[in-house]
Order: C-alpha cells, then sequence, then structure tokens
C-alpha cells in the first residue's frame, strides 16, 4: 500500500490536503491494525498539480466481503482542481504522444484541435508557455474558495489571461475552449457507447 502526496513546489504547504502528521497517524493506524507497512512518496509536480492519491488493496477478505484480488486508488482532490485535471491530463498525454480515452474515435477531434494549436507556428516557446499556464491554471484553481451550491458547469477554468499569459498562448488553448472540446467527445462518446 502507498500514498502519493503530491504538491505545488511554488505554493505554501499550507495548501496541501493533509499535514504530514496527518498522513503519519494514517500510515502508523494501518500498521498496527492490518500489519501493512505504507510507504508515503511525496512528489512535487512541477505542472502545480495537488492530490493525495492512495492505492488501496481489496485482496483482504477483511476489506471487503467479495471481492477477486481488487486493488485501487483513492484520490482526493479539490472539485475545481479535478475539473482541470480532466481536461489538462488528455493534454498533457497527447504532449507525450498517447493516446487519449484508448483511441476511442469520439475523441479524434479532441486529439486534432489540440495537436493542431499547440504547434501553431505564431508562438515560438509554446510549449514552455503552455506549462506555465497549466502550473498557474492548478494553483488560481486550489487557491480558489469552494462556493456553496455552485455547480462544475457554473464555475469556469483559469483564462490565459488570469494566468498572465496572453500574448503567449494562442487563445484556442485557453483551458475553458479545451474543456468544451472535451465535453463534446465525451457527449458524442456516450452516445456511441449507449450510456445516454
Amino acid at each position: 500500500m502507498k500514498i502519493e502526496n503530491y504538491s505545488s513546489d511554488s505554493l505554501d504547504k499550507k495548501y496541501e490536503y493533509f499535514h504530514h502528521s496527518d498522513l503519519d497517524r494514517l500510515c502508523k493506524a494501518v500498521n498496527d491494525k492490518y500489519r501493512q507497512n505504507i510507504s508515503i512518496i511525496n512528489n512535487n509536480k512541477t505542472t502545480g498539480y495537488m492530490a493525495l492519491h492512495i492505492d488501496v488493496d481489496l485482496s483482504n477478505p477483511e476489506y471487503i466481503s467479495k471481492n477477486d484480488g481488487y486493488s485501487g486508488e483513492i484520490q482526493i482532490v479539490g472539485r475545481d482542481v479535478s475539473e482541470l485535471k480532466d481536461t489538462e491530463d488528455l493534454c498533457y498525454k497527447l504532449k507525450q504522444g498517447k493516446r487519449i480515452k484508448s483511441g476511442h474515435p469520439a475523441y479524434y477531434p479532441f486529439s486534432e484541435y489540440f495537436k493542431k494549436h499547440i504547434n501553431n507556428p505564431k508562438y515560438p516557446n509554446l510549449k514552455e508557455d503552455f506549462d506555465l499556464y497549466t502550473k498557474k491554471a492548478y494553483e488560481i484553481q486550489r487557491l480558489k474558495e469552494p462556493v456553496e451550491g455552485q455547480s462544475a458547469i457554473d464555475s469556469h477554468l483559469p483564462t490565459i489571461k488570469e494566468c498572465g499569459m496572453q500574448g503567449k498562448i494562442p487563445p484556442e488553448l485557453d483551458f475553458n475552449k479545451i474543456h468544451s472540446v472535451n465535453v463534446l467527445c465525451k457527449a458524442v462518446h456516450d452516445v456511441m457507447e449507449g450510456i445516454i
């Protein structure tokens, strides 16, 4: 079992989801009860992503009554950060040359849209500037105060302007526009798969 504590290298530690002493107590409790050692991996993300990921093993009957040796991951992350991560993760995978959503054809327009605009020759340092925009966007999302009753649909992702990146990033790569393309592709995916 392991815990990955993702933090930003530029945000104050007070914005982490759990203090190190809380994680130490959790590890001790699991070890005392189940005789399982947990390793804590502190991981500073240059993207600015902050979360706590806990790997869990469900193969022990004490954990769950019916299972086939499943393992999984619990992610603790703010709603606003999660909303950004859903879109940013697709961008990250495409920048790494990976397929998104297992190559499902519904996401082909997303892939083409992002590849076209991330390679815009009018912006000579675009890939590095997009990484900086991503980092600033995560920081803004993490610092947001929760708004009671606000749905994820009502909120917006940090804009190029809010992150001070206007003129360095093409408007088509604003996370709100990328997110809109993602939402459309997901709708097509759900129709194709008979989900809706």
